[in-house]
């Protein structure tokens, strides 16, 4: 029995940038012919770059790389390990995916043209298989997720094994965002966001461990996490996802201060060695989860190129857990995180590390909201309740100022132009068949006034295919979105953090002025009816 190992980068990472992929690849013990790295996509010339990175290309490519070293390295009685980051997670996942679905092709009976033929088939065949489950999900059909198998198709392991070789999944923040972003409104002439719908990563029932570490504070819109659903796992199967402090690339490797991601690093090569004893020696870490820099885009505003950043990235808070070190969720959140709370709770505003408050029936506090904020971070994780929410103070744009309830009174100039990008915006959506395009200069609620408060309940969830789950009545498990304006009572559904903004367009925040005070007091502990649709924000983040 010996150990097959497969590391799969992130998006533009190669050897070269020293991401978690690259180093645990190169800490294990084991021959050149027992392991292999997968750079990522986009990582040739600047139009494969831009190729790659945007749209995608190349995943694929990289899958069949994958399976193809199976296929010429794998022995009975081996077991297989994964590893990947970003879209590198996702292309792991889809590798063990395939494993599970089509099998591994015999090379021993094989050769010549006859492997190479063997090898598309099968690639053909989990191609075609995935398509059709997801098509029957769209039409609210069940679809076997099971093995697909061809008597003539020699393999050295037949997935209608009740075992598969696949021993250990680990990855770090797994983005599923494949194809070009559809909020940017560009045609997707690539087909990059079918093309890659084949792609499974959702977990075997089969596979003994599986491990995820995910980033808490990765705002990037394109960049949602993609988890598996723990309910689905199999008897005795052995998940863990686990929150880290940082952006994408402080969990997965990448900047050049690694105090955060390097232990993320350390966590994911004890996972590995306790779950299936894999030799890995141990490598130069240095985690810092105090003073390790955290990067990203963070609140805004995001400098010079913040209206291009905003409006390219379209930033949002995830639906984490509570990160609260009183109440710690163990094998949820990281100690790191704990650390860095605890540690920083003293500093400055500023140097704290996502300050948290709960409220009981009946508490109340107050929050500032800034006007040139895209997201404002209130600190408050929002259990099922009742909650009122009241705002009072003056905040405006460069043409004028208002309340929280936004602008009744905006100059002429400024409301008409608002309302002409807004029906530019719908025309431009029918033209695409795509309700998600958006426009430069549209406001992120089309249908709500300009600057109106608007609140977040970062609390959706989402299936293994990173998808919003839609509940058997219809419902869309969405985060929950609000206008605040001066007075609103709102029920919450499920725990979340609560975000709030003015309701500006994207690109716009840095030129904005003033701010409100958000006061937000818990009623009641049971969620009361939903307001109507008419009184509900538009469905834009």
């Amino acid at each position: 029995m010996s150990d097959l190992v497969i590391c799969c980068d992130g998006t533009w990472q190669d050897a070269t940038d020293r991401s978690n992929v690259v180093r645990l690849y190169e800490a294990l013990d084991l021959p050149p012919n027992r392991r292999k790295y997968v750079e990522g996509v986009g990582t040739g010339w600047l139009l494969d770059r831009l190729r790659g990175g945007v749209a995608g290309v190349g995943i694929d490519r990289d899958l069949l790389a994958g399976y193809r070293f199976l296929v010429d390295e794998f022995r009975p009685d081996d077991h297989i390990a994964v590893f990947g980051f970003s879209r590198g997670a996702y292309l792991a996942r889809s590798l063990a995916g395939m494993v599970g679905t089509v099998g591994i092709v015999d090379r021993a009976a094989l050769g010549g043209e006859a492997l190479e033929a063997a090898v598309a088939a099968a690639y053909g065949r989990y191609k075609a298989h995935k398509a059709d489950v997801r098509a029957a999900r769209r039409a609210g059909q069940e679809a076997s997720r099971g093995p697909v198998t061809d008597d003539a198709l020699p393999l050295v392991y037949d997935p209608r094994s009740p075992d598969v070789p696949v021993a250990f999944v680990g990855v770090w923040d797994t983005v599923g965002a494949l194809g070009i972003p559809s909020y940017l409104g560009i045609p997707d002439l690539l087909g990059s966001r079918e093309r890659y719908e084949f792609l499974d990563v959702v977990l075997d029932r089969r596979i003994p461990h599986a491990r995820h570490a995910v980033s808490l504070d990765e705002m990037r819109g394109p960049f949602r996490p993609t988890l598996w659903d723990e309910s689905a796992a199999g008897a005795g199967q052995d998940i863990v996802q686990t929150w880290f402090p940082g952006d994408h690339c402080d969990v997965g490797g990448g900047h050049a201060d690694r105090g955060l991601s390097d232990g993320a690093l350390w966590w994911m090569i004890e996972q590995a060695r306790a779950a299936i004893e894999l030799p890995i020696a141990d490598p130069a870490v240095r985690p810092d989860p105090v003073d390790g820099t955290l990067h990203g885009l963070g609140q805004g505003p995001f400098g010079a190129f913040g209206a291009v950043v905003e409006a390219a990235t379209q930033p949002r808070p995830r639906a984490t857990p509570l990160v609260d070190h009183t109440r710690p969720l163990p094998r949820r959140v990281a100690d790191s995180a704990y650390e860095r709370q605890r540690a920083r709770a003293g500093r400055p505003a500023g140097q704290q590390y996502r300050p948290t408050r709960t409220l009981g029936v009946g508490d109340a506090v107050e929050v500032v909201v800034e006007a040139h904020r895209s997201w404002n971070a209130t600190g408050l994780y929002l259990e099922p309740g009742t909650y009122h929410f009241t705002a009072a103070g003056r905040w405006g744009t460069p043409l004028g100022g208002g309340g929280p309830r936004g602008a009744a009174r905006w100059p002429i100039v400024g409301d008409g132009f608002g309302r002409v990008v807004d029906l530019v915006e719908q025309g431009l959506r029918q033209v695409l068949d795509n309700p998600e395009a958006e426009l430069v200069g549209a406001r992120r609620e089309a249908h709500e006034p300009l600057m109106a408060l608007v609140g977040l309940v970062a609390n959706e969830v989402t299936d293994a295919e990173g998808q919003v789950v839609v509940t058997p009545t219809g419902a869309r498990l969405e985060d929950q979105k609000f206008v605040i304006g001066d007075d609103r009572q709102q029920a919450v559904d499920r725990a979340g953090y609560l975000w709030a903004y003015g309701n500006d367009a994207w690109g716009s925040y840095g030129n904005n002025h003033g701010q409100v005070v958000l006061t937000v007091r818990r009623l009641d502990d049971q969620p009361a009816p939903e307001p109507a649709a008419g009184e509900r924000a538009g469905a834009r983040r």
